[in-house]
This record gives C-alpha cells, structure tokens and sequence, in this order.
C-alpha cells in the first residue's frame, strides 16, 4: 500500500481514525505499506487527519442537502456528521438513507423527504403516503410513481 491509499483510507474511515489517534504505531504496523510509506504517515497529526475528514464529510452533507434540504437544515451538520463519520463514502442516495435511519425518530427528519429518499433508493414503482401537517407544509398525500425509467412526485395538499 502507498502512502496515498493509506491516507485514503484514515480520511474516510472514521473508527480507523481513532485507532490511530489511540495507537498510531498500532494502525501503521497493521497496514501493508511500501518502502517509505509508514514513516511518512507516522508524522500525521489526529487533529490534521480530523480536519482534512471533515472536509470531505461536509462534500457529502452537501450531495445529501440535495435530496433533503429541510431536514438537513432542522437536523444539521454535526446529526450527519455523527451518522455517516463511521461509514465509507457511497452514492448520495445511501448517505441520505444512512441519515434518514439516523433521525428515524427525530421530530427534525421530514417526512416528505425521508419518503422520497426511501422511493428513490428502493426499487418500487409506485408508493403513496399520508403525510401530516408541519410547520412548512399542509397535510396531503404524497405519491410517487416510476414510469419508463424515471421517477416522479406529485403532493395533493389539504389545506383545511
């Protein structure tokens, strides 16, 4: 392994950080390096690591605010970066289900969103739901369907 696979590899990997901010000479020892790899890794700083893995933690908080961007404002930066910190970067579609788990019974996951988030990552055709007032929307019933490949959303509101 090179230096940069390794470097990859504390940057996205959350629980491998902390083993290495615990024993780093343990980490490196545990990993197949190069000639010369080891050493240079071995003068990385924790708190470096954390910021450089922050980072790219808010790139993917930014591909997700796209499919969630109530949620993401009630819920925030620090709920997903305790959500996903422990998970390797996949597709935003996975880190916005990882996150929808995350706040499963949080008041600050909109329902309106999670349902959208589960239609498009799962592979149903068509999928309706109830969904209740909030502060921002009237009650309605949220419908999504597939058809020649794409999907759609259409709400009915109830303003009562």
């Amino acid at each position: 392994m090179d230096f940069n696979t390794a470097l990859a590899r504390l940057l996205v990997d959350g629980k491998l950080r902390d083993a290495f901010a615990a024993d780093p000479a343990g980490v490196l020892a545990n990993m197949p390096f190069a000639e010369g790899g080891r050493k240079a890794l071995a003068t990385l700083q924790f708190a470096d690591l954390e910021v450089q893995a922050d980072i790219l933690l808010r790139k993917r908080f930014d591909l997700v605010k796209r499919w969630m961007p109530r949620t993401c404002d009630e819920a925030g930066w620090s709920a997903f970066r305790t959500s996903v910190r422990n998970h390797l970067p996949s597709d935003e579609l996975l880190d916005s289900c990882r996150f929808c788990e995350f706040l499963a019974l949080s008041p600050r996951l909109d329902a309106r969103e999670r349902n959208r988030v589960r239609f498009v990552a799962g592979t149903a055709c068509f999928s309706l739901h109830w969904v209740r007032r909030s502060a921002v929307s009237p009650a309605g019933l949220q419908v999504f369907f597939r058809w020649r490949g794409r999907w759609r959303e259409v709400i009915f509101a109830f303003r009562l």
